[in-house]
């Protein structure tokens, strides 16, 4: 199979178009030049000639072809100026999302067909799949578009199945909502090749590879504008109108016909029996992340912030979501024309001198509670408005004009245009202050690339245990030779040895779960060294641009060493891949209560299987492995497994396994340079 990746230079495009060679596929890169008007951009600051040079250079270090198209006509015909036109009557559609469907998945495969392409890949964090029924199978519909296995244009006598989009596995970094107009033509010849990895691990393989994109920095704003931000670039074009900014109340919708038609729809989609109200589906979408789906097939979404870890259920059914109409869904895409809300003025007189003034008239639908200059091109939300208060606040600083009362009461006036604000400060000498470390700190330094592979691989086997408040947090096990991260929820197990870093003694703490995310959210902006300082009760972190300080979880962690199973008989050797793929198809089929999957070992072959009596349903896979040992069968939650596989980069794993009631070993075929990591997940007991 022949695949056009288009290289666009960036580091996502190159390690797409790697892992795509590795796979054995024919593949060649393609470069598009969507804008060349230097005129409205800050030229110099992100040339295109710079990304086509490294895309490139990219394709000769992979060894394969490298082609050139200018697609700017069309990009400006079909998105710029569609941009324009929208943008000044008010609507703000996504250039990204109008390039992706009207050129990457358009134009630019136009051109890659005449190269010969079968296939279309991108540098996405998205993923792509197809609609199955309840036994698994795909659903298949007639094929209306492209061309039929004859050569001839699509009749509806062949059949193709129904496309989905989904999600990358990085969350931080999906991408799928900008490919959500693609057609069922376009999603069946593309292919999203890093969907499965996440951005750390991208970069990884880049620097192994020794790609030229590999340190090059992710593109911001929008393509075709180098570094300029949109305001700024549509100020160019078009004139900023100034305009009032209005909250609309809740007795507008009660009496809008567009609203009751969109709450109607939604209504009808809610599971029979549902005591629920119909919400509008942006009240999910910015307050939520979808992970998973109930026994129901209602959506399960995670809450962010305070609640993470809690779980709140969308309740549409999805099987009615499948059968929703065209004209529902474009029903419900519309936005809510807020047109018809008008807003007059009345003459007042005010004062002593009864001076006449102007004023809007109460209205019962909506009220102006601020305006805007027109540069940013605000637009509201359903029912969502701006932060006000907070521009006034960013404003009046920049204008010297917040005035604070030093009386004792701490009050804080913000005197604004036409406005006054008040609110109550509280003693900046109350805020905590920070621990100071005992004498018998102990100091430790560590790279910061070192201690972010450390924890990235070792946080998602943390507990959430309030009996053993140690399992709760990442053990630093230190020694003069080297340092071991350990994290285990008492169902799997995490041993990340380093020996890149060492203390001057034998010392050890376990950092809570939260100040590990923050690290691991910071270190990937540093490259110096971090320092720790530590006693038995807190720690500091000095890393070069920031300095965090936490306590410490108080207690004995368990002997680690001694749950790790040693001089195991069976061990198989696979493709790590090849196996994820076929665990998360076969898990499917496993019961949502135990996910157990069944892992069938014998010469040369891995047998994956899984069932769900309650439904029966059923699914096994074979895969080929390297196996040394006698026969044996065991147990796994796939879920367990499925996040110990991801958190190893290496191509293959070994699986080292003693007897079907003891922990699995597993462990990269080949380490990283000076590291040893090996992870441990207990069996669940089979039937059979």
């Amino acid at each position: 199979m022949k695949i056009c990746i288009g290289l666009s230079g960036g580091v996502d495009s190159s390690v797409a178009a790697l892992l795509l060679k590795k796979q054995g596929y024919d593949v060649f890169g393609l470069f598009m030049q969507n804008w060349h008007d230097a005129s409205t951009t800050l030229h110099g600051e992100c040339e295109w000639e710079e990304d086509r040079f490294v895309a490139e250079m990219v394709a000769r270090k992979i060894g394969i072809p490298f082609y050139f198209v200018d697609l700017s006509k069309v990009y400006r015909e079909r998105v710029v100026d569609y941009m324009f036109d929208e943008y000044a009557k008010g609507r703000t559609p996504n250039p990204d999302v109008l390039c992706n469907r009207e050129i990457k998945f358009a134009a630019f495969w136009d051109t890659a067909k005449k190269l010969g392409a079968d296939m279309v890949a991108t540098g996405h964090y998205c993923r792509k799949d197809t609609l199955k029924d309840a036994n698994g199978n795909e659903v298949l519909v007639a094929k209306t578009w492209g061309l039929n296995s004859d050569g001839k244009p699509a009749d509806g006598s062949e059949l193709t199945p129904i496309y989905r989009i989904f999600e990358g596995s990085d969350h931080n970094k999906d991408q799928s909502y900008f490919l959500c107009q693609l057609t069922q033509e376009q999603l069946s010849t593309a292919l999203f090749p890093i969907g499965d990895i996440d951005k750390p691990e991208v970069r990884r393989i880049a620097h192994e590879a020794d790609l030229p994109s590999a340190d090059k920095k992710d593109s911001q704003g929008i393509c075709f504008v180098g570094k300029v931000d949109l305001p700024t670039f549509l100020k160019q074009k078009l004139e900023p109108k100034k305009g009032n900014v209005v909250e609309v109340f809740d007795a507008y919708y009660e009496q809008n016909a567009q609203y009751q038609r969109i709450e109607s729809i939604l209504t009808s989609l809610l599971p029979a029996g549902s005591t629920e109200p119909a919400k509008m589906i942006s009240d999910y979408v910015s307050e939520t992340k979808t992970s998973a789906t109930d026994k129901n097939g209602r959506m399960a979404a995670t809450t962010e912030g305070g609640d993470a870890g809690k779980t709140n259920i969308c309740p549409w059914d999805l099987s009615k979501l499948e059968r929703l109409s065209d004209e529902d869904w474009e029903i419900i895409s519309q936005s809510i024309d807020y047109s018809d809300i008008h807003f007059e003025t009345e003459v007042y007189r005010s004062g002593k001198k009864h001076v006449k003034k102007t004023r809007w008239k109460e209205n019962p639908l909506a009220k102006i509670v601020g305006t805007h200059d027109g540069a940013q091109f605000y637009t509201i939300g359903q029912r969502k408005g701006l932060n006000i208060l907070h521009q006034l606040f960013k404003t009046a600083i920049a204008n010297g004009i917040v005035a604070k009362n030093p009386t004792e009461n701490l009050e804080i006036t913000v005197q604004y245009q036409n406005g006054k604000y008040s609110l109550m400060g509280q003693n900046a000498d109350e805020y905590p202050q920070a621990p100071a470390l005992g004498a018998n700190a102990v100091h430790v330094t560590m790279g910061a690339p070192v201690m972010l592979a450390g924890i990235n691989r070792s946080l998602f086997a943390t507990a959430d245990d309030e009996l053993r408040p140690v399992m709760n947090g990442i053990y630093f096990d230190i020694t003069t030779e080297d340092i071991t991260f350990v994290a285990s929820d008492g169902h799997k197990l995490v041993r990340n040895k380093t020996f890149v870093a060492h203390g001057d003694e034998k010392a050890a703490f376990i950092l809570p779960k939260k100040p590990a995310t923050l690290l691991k959210n910071l270190l990937p902006k540093e490259q110096g060294d971090v320092q720790i300082d530590f006693d038995d009760r807190n720690a500091t972190f000095t890393l070069e641009n920031y300095s965090m300080i936490c306590r410490l979880i108080e207690g004995r962690y368990p002997n680690y060493n001694s749950v790790i199973p040693q001089d195991n008989p069976h061990k198989a050797t696979i493709d790590r891949m090849m196996l994820i793929s076929a665990l998360r198809r076969v898990s499917v089929f496993s019961s949502q209560a135990s996910s157990l999957i069944k892992l069938r070992l014998s010469e040369n072959q891995i047998q994956i299987s899984a069932q769900d009596i309650d439904f029966s349903t059923s699914a096994e896979e074979t895969l080929t492995c390297q196996y040394t040992g006698s026969p044996m069968s065991i147990g796994f939650k796939s879920t367990f497994l499925i996040d110990i596989l991801n958190n190893i980069s290496a191509q293959e794993i070994l699986f080292e396994l003693a007897d079907p009631s003891r922990a699995g070993v597993i462990v990269p075929v080949e380490q990283e340079e000076k590291e040893d990591l090996l992870m441990l997940l207990m069996p669940m007991m089979l039937n059979d």
